[in-house]
């Protein structure tokens, strides 16, 4: 009986290895996996126009004239909006600005005194200054 379960495990290794050699044959030769499309390349490049380029339509308007489920067209689109974003340059992401902090003090207990360092001359301040009476 053990001979039998290792020649079953030694066939299924063989047939993963196989499998794992026909995909990679097959994307190096730019065909991927599962069915053909019902539409040709032109006819994508006709939806992508309609969709995309014109906005005469929608997707799910396409797929009822091209007969296909309208997710099929939705996928098509979202490959051709990712391929523009990665065509599109990066923007140049901009520092954050920070803003400056104003600085309170409390001055004989009632007057409340807020001042930012760049923007209020220290004349200003100093005049508004109220010094307790000794």
């Amino acid at each position: 009986m053990l001979e039998v379960g290792t020649f079953a495990e030694f066939e299924c290794s063989l047939l993963t290895e196989r499998t794992r050699f026909g995909l990679d044959e097959a994307r190096k030769a730019v065909r991927g996996g599962g069915r053909r499309s019902k539409q040709s390349q032109k006819q994508l490049q006709e939806v992508i126009a309609l969709v995309v380029a014109s906005g005469q339509k929608s997707a799910a308007d396409a797929a009822r004239l091209f007969r296909v489920h309208p997710e099929t067209f939705s996928r098509v689109l979202g490959l051709h909006r990712a391929e523009q974003l990665d065509k599109a340059p990066a923007p140049n992401p901009k520092p954050p600005v920070r803003k400056k902090k104003s600085v309170a003090k409390k001055v004989n207990s009632s007057v409340r005194i807020a001042w930012n360092n760049a923007e209020t001359p220290v004349d200003t301040i100093l005049d508004a200054l109220v010094l307790p009476d000794r």
